[in-house]
């Protein structure tokens, strides 16, 4: 028996040493042979084999595991629970994870601080930050004291949750209870200030952790800068770079990325590329997000050639691009009325293996209606039928808007009927550029019957939609109906423009109606309207 013990022990040492050396496939190898041949493996044995089902991503087998040494009659302790607990954990498999916790109590196992840390943990990777919560509250109701680890962990499931307020929340309890904050607590917090846009409380905690004599890190400081970008802060995101370098943290791909990011939604198109060409002197390869943020700041600006060329530099680079690359550099073709471009990189990114989404239809299909390109956009439509891709209500805005500038109206009722039928509720966009297509089409009862429609729907014109419904009664003289929405727009509080005013003036003198006080009204507002009434017959 005392025999069996120390070879036993001694598999263990072999087990722990390969655990060291990452060579798990031999670890378990021995744990087989273990269990063939002898000597027989313990609770030891068994604790650092669902250890390594962690280490491997095999959550599933250390349950099984644990079943295991029960029918071998070894009773898996606190150790082999929080072992299996810590693998369901890293893959995120936080329900599993609180079984295994609750099991070990109903077993009389009592978990210990490190057991909790890492049920906690499961739930922050599962994005389940209420439970990682309760698991706190719930350690402190058995007398436990949670520590910095437990808090990182539930700040962390937090700002995964994107529950900022209550990341912070927990930061301040922590430091009453005398826990100290490390490096780690603090870079949850800042993500977590993230999710909130809450860039001067990130900024202010950066600085909380110079003063503390903590030590930033480079994960700090892209959750640092990651805050700022989203704020639209992109200075500061820029700024956060030069402090990095200064305190000798070398910007990784994701520190360049979150800057270039925090540019491009600023507009900032130009300083995202030079961080492009700084990457690159200073060592740091960009990759394909590096070229999506880039690409995405061009297209906010309507910088179709330059996306296109950044599209050339990745290819010369061997950089893949993905969907989200393709789909940005549609869009600035789209935003550049490029409506030939788009339709290229829509060929492109088929041939080379890329499958389109909705967003790559529909901005290529807004690009075909800047274009005035019905016939295409309806094409597209069919493609997106073909290759099962579902339209959303911005596809169906988009085509819409197309078949009204191609004077289609009736087209454009069609394809609203159409989304009606499959259950896209249609939006304000969609109604104003139906409205839109009537008016092209001289159509101003239908045009008055989707106004009367987006009411009973509850969506208020606005007042594109209101000019729309104007303007094809100006046209049709139809001047009691113009008077009418006229009025309607000052009830909803919607101040009328110049459009309106000449659009009503045009209705009442085509219906041989003369309104001097409607007259009167535009001239006082400030509009010329003469030209309205000299040009009407």
């Amino acid at each position: 028996m005392a025999l069996s013990l120390i070879q036993t022990s001694e598999c263990n040492s072999r087990i722990a040493e390969l655990r060291k050396r990452e060579k798990y496939g031999e670890a378990l190898a021995l744990f087989e042979k273990m269990k063939e041949r002898g000597p027989s493996p313990c609770g030891k044995t068994y604790s650092q084999v669902i250890a390594i089902c962690g280490r491997t991503g095999k959550w599933k087998d250390a349950p099984r595991y644990l079943v295991e040494m029960e029918k071998r009659g070894i009773a898996p302790d606190v150790v082999a629970y929080g072992a299996a607990i810590s693998a369901c954990g890293k893959r995120g498999k936080w329900r599993e994870a609180l079984q295994l916790l609750d099991a070990m109590e109903k077993k009389g196992i009592n978990p210990n601080v490190m057991t909790y840390n890492m049920a906690i943990s499961a739930c922050g990777k599962g994005r389940r930050w209420q439970e990682a919560l309760r698991l706190l509250y719930a350690m402190e109701k058995k007398m436990m004291t949670p520590n910095v680890i437990t808090y990182s962990a539930a700040i962390s499931a937090c700002e995964k949750g994107g529950q900022w307020k209550k990341a912070l929340g927990l930061m301040d309890a922590m430091e009453k209870k005398g826990i100290d904050p490390d490096v780690i607590t603090y870079s949850a917090a800042i993500s977590a200030c993230r999710m909130g846009g809450k860039w001067q409380e990130a900024l202010r905690l950066l600085s909380a952790m110079k003063k503390k004599g903590i030590a930033s890190n480079v994960i700090t400081f892209n959750a640092a800068i990651s805050t700022c970008g989203k704020a639209g802060k992109w200075h500061q995101a820029v700024r956060l770079l030069d402090v990095m370098e200064k305190k000798g943290i070398a910007p990784d791909v994701i520190s360049y990325n979150a800057a270039v990011s925090a540019c491009g939604k600023a507009g900032k198109w130009q300083i995202a590329l030079q961080l492009l060409d700084v990457m690159e002197t200073k060592g740091t390869a960009p990759d394909v997000i590096s070229y999506n943020a880039a690409i995405s700041a061009c297209e906010k600006k309507s910088m179709w050639r330059e996306a296109l060329q950044l599209l050339d530099v990745m290819a010369k680079k061997n950089i893949a691009p993905d969907v989200i690359t393709y789909n940005a550099a549609i869009s600035a073709c789209e935003k550049g009325s490029q409506w030939q471009e788009a339709l290229q990189l829509l060929d492109v990114m088929e041939k080379k293996g890329t499958t389109p989404d909705v967003i790559t239809y529909s901005a290529t299909i807004s690009a075909c209606e800047k274009g005035g390109e019905w016939r295409q956009a309806l094409h597209l439509l069919d493609r997106m039928e073909h290759e099962k891709i579902t339209p959303n209500v911005i596809t169906y805005s988009a085509a819409i808007s197309a078949c009204g500038k191609g004077g289609k109206w009736l087209e454009a009722l069609r394809l609203l009927d159409a989304m009606e039928a499959r259950a896209i509720a249609p939006n304000l966009a969609t109604y104003g550029a139906a409205i839109s297509a009537c008016g092209n089409g001289d159509r101003w009862r239908e045009a008055l019957g989707l106004m009367e429609a987006m009411e009973k729907k509850g969506i208020a014109p606005d007042l594109f939609a209101y000019n729309a419904a104007i303007l094809v009664c100006g046209k049709e003289g139809q001047w009691r109906e113009a008077l009418g929405l006229l009025e309607a727009m000052k009830e909803r509080g919607i101040c009328p423009d110049a459009v309106a005013y000449n659009a009503a003036i045009m209705a009442c003198e085509k219906g041989g109606h003369r309104d001097d006080d409607l007259v009167r009204r535009a001239i006082a507002q400030g509009f010329d309207v003469t030209k309205v009434i000299e040009s009407t017959p």
